[in-house]
């Protein structure tokens, strides 16, 4: 073997590799999400095995951005840095913002129709 035939199977390994990880990982993640019911999850699997390449990239596409789980964790996290304030103390808070001139009237406005919806 010469160096570049060694250097070819170094690459053509490690793209083997990062293509057996993708497969894996898709796999564990579609298996462990709550949101994707039991026949999804059978559908997913099948699409995987019938064709890998695209599946794991249509996969890794349109699967959400967030699980249930990852989600609530993200509310809990808010909640516990944010703390509980009310629509009036944020409408306050824009308020102070729009006075000092940190923010325009366009964006006030926009701020406050967020926190009354």
């Amino acid at each position: 073997m010469n160096f570049w035939q060694i250097v070819m199977l170094i690459i053509w390994f490690a793209m083997v590799s990062v293509y057996v990880w993708a497969i894996i990982a898709v796999l564990i993640d579609v298996t462990r999400r709550e949101d994707v019911s039991g026949p999804m999850t059978v559908l997913w699997i099948v699409f995987l095995i019938v064709v890998p390449v695209i599946g794991v990239l249509t996969y890794v596409a349109f699967r959400p951005k967030l699980s249930r789980e990852e989600r609530r964790d993200v509310d809990y996290y808010r909640k516990a840095v944010v703390g509980d304030t009310t629509a009036a103390d944020q409408i306050a808070a824009l308020a102070r913002l729009h006075s000092d001139g940190s923010i325009s009237d366009d964006e006030y406005e926009t701020l406050k129709a967020k926190v009354i919806n």
